[in-house]
């Protein structure tokens, strides 16, 4: 009975004892803008925890989760625009590592953000998708995911390995999802549990803007249908952001594509003829600058009447038919010459090429019409890196080992009132070369045929090599005064204008004016020798 006794005794006390709250999954982040941040992580049991954060390492604000739950949700306010913070998530049981974050920009700044899409189904291809992207661009401070983000959104263990895949990555960046097919098998984990929508719209689609741009985030799993509450919105949205002198980018990302040479591009004619019918007509009335969606596992770019279109839904889904397709099979059809990661070869151009297609192919409900529209494409697992710069966009295509299959850009070529060279003076501030960080208006001139402080003059305080008594404005210092070159470097001869060649160093200027200045002391002692 004593044994009984002290079992049951040993069981209690175990009982009592705290039950470890670490972190199962995060931190990452949502919901960024230029004075604010969404702070989540999930814990193995409901517990309470905190933020700690601030603009160094000693992190000395603090914002607490004071509620026991699961998913915890902290928002951090009163921050500063375009300011790094570090950040680390505590529990009663452990701690996160120290990370950092970017708050948004503000409308005349530059930045950039990557877009990846379908990361469900192959844990290694989605792994290698990660690593490629942090090795080559860094961390990103935004993240669009075109969606598919999990295979099966109500199994929990799917969602613990796409956070821990994406964990490096989206603790430094935000977030933004997408709502896929994949995730909306069970809305409770996508939308109650694991994602924080900005404010506007219903969750299933919203928008937000970071710097100049305006992204709209639309599900086509909803009822998009003219007339509907989802197409509504979009309309005003839209409207409000094509109005918004603040905005120079607009754009809008969904799940099925518009334009794709892969199977839903072609087969499912509900989807893409609805976002045809449907959206199409809206983009092109706000000047909508690209349309961006995932579902079909390649890169492809596409151009229709002055708007692109990108699928980028290889962030780990099965790419290619290497997949599916055995070893000898793969090696002879290389042998001959196929190139399956190309989705216009596989779809498109094939059925071009063999024009009776057309005819039994809908036999078998796959309809098409062309893709005279396809600019670029690859079946490949990849990421798209996008840089913005005032009005200026560069988007990079990167396959999943690291190779750079696609590039495009629209946009100003140079707006000044942006700092390119980031040394504090942009081009409307009177910085005379934006491209050279050590050319500006508080630069020191030096003596390198340059105008490095950006004043009209050319090393002006160099030494009057031409004996024209104009050194402090001289823009043309050669032993010539009456050479009026404006191409000449000071310091050259008129025997030798090389404009490549400065030789305005002081060395340079002694060894030039050294022969000069004895021919002038031997002819003043010439003159008085003769004079009566």
């Amino acid at each position: 009975m004593k044994n009984v006794l002290t079992a049951l005794a040993l069981a209690a006390a175990l009982t009592a004892l705290p039950v470890r709250a670490e972190i199962l999954n995060g931190p990452y982040l949502q919901g960024v803008d230029t004075e604010s941040i969404v702070v989540m992580w999930e814990t193995a049991s409901s517990s309470t925890g905190e933020v700690r954060y601030g603009t160094d390492v000693a992190m000395s604000l603090l914002e607490p989760s004071n509620t026991p739950q699961f998913i915890h949700e902290v928002l951090l306010t009163g921050l500063a625009p375009s300011t790094m913070y570090y950040y680390q998530v505590t529990t009663s049981e452990g701690n996160s590592d120290t990370y950092e974050f970017l708050t948004a920009p503000l409308p005349n700044e530059p930045f950039s953000m990557v877009f990846v899409g379908d990361t469900r189904t192959n844990t290694w291809d989605h792994e290698a998708v990660m690593e490629t992207m942090t090795a080559t661009i860094g961390y990103p401070d935004l993240v669009i995911n075109t969606g598919d983000m999990v295979e099966d959104s109500d199994q929990t263990d799917q969602w613990n390995e796409f956070f821990g895949i994406e964990q490096e990555v989206i603790s430094r960046g935000a977030l933004m999802p997408v709502v896929g097919n994949h995730d909306d098998a069970d809305s409770h984990f996508y939308f109650d549990y694991y994602f924080h929508p900005p404010d506007g719209g219903n969750g299933h689609y919203y928008s937000f803007d970071y710097g100049n741009l305006h992204v709209a985030v639309v599900d086509t799993q909803e009822d998009f249908a003219p007339g509907s509450d989802q197409y509504t919105w979009l309309n005003d949205d839209l409207s409000d952001a094509a109005g918004d002198p603040d905005i120079d980018h607009l754009h809008v990302a969904g799940h099925w594509p518009a334009y794709s040479s892969g199977a839903h591009g072609l087969a499912d004619h509900d989807e893409w003829g609805q976002v045809r019918d449907y959206l199409q007509p809206l983009f092109e009335q706000y000047g909508v600058d690209i349309y961006w969606c995932g579902h079909d596992h390649h890169y492809e770019r596409a151009e229709v009447n002055g708007i692109t279109y990108i699928v980028t839904g290889g962030g780990g889904a099965p790419a290619d038919l290497s997949d599916f397709l055995p070893e000898e099979l793969l090696a002879l059809l290389e042998d001959w010459g196929l190139e399956l990661w190309d989705p216009a070869v596989l779809y498109g151009d094939l059925v071009q090429m063999i024009p009776l297609w057309e005819y039994w192919l809908p036999l078998f409900g796959i309809e098409f019409e062309g893709n005279d529209w396809k600019v670029a494409g690859r079946m490949v697992n990849h990421f798209v890196s996008v840089q913005f710069s005032g009005g200026m966009f560069t988007g990079e295509a990167w396959d999943i080992d690291g190779t750079l299959i696609d590039t495009w850009s629209y946009g100003a070529t140079d707006p000044d009132e942006l700092d390119d060279d980031g040394d504090g003076f942009a081009e409307d501030q009177g910085d005379c070369d934006d491209t050279e960080p050590d050319v500006h208006p508080d630069a020191t001139e030096e003596c390198n045929g340059i105008d490095d402080n950006c004043d009209g003059h050319v090393d002006e305080g160099c030494g009057d090599d031409d004996d024209d008594d104009t050194v402090p404005t001289d823009d043309d210092d050669t032993l010539d005064p009456a050479d009026d070159d404006t191409d000449d470097i000071p310091g050259e001869t008129p025997t030798n204008e090389n404009p490549d060649d400065c030789s305005c160093d002081t060395a340079g200027r002694a060894a030039g004016g050294a022969p000069l200045l004895l021919l002038a002391t031997l002819a003043l002692l010439l003159r008085r020798r003769l004079a009566p």
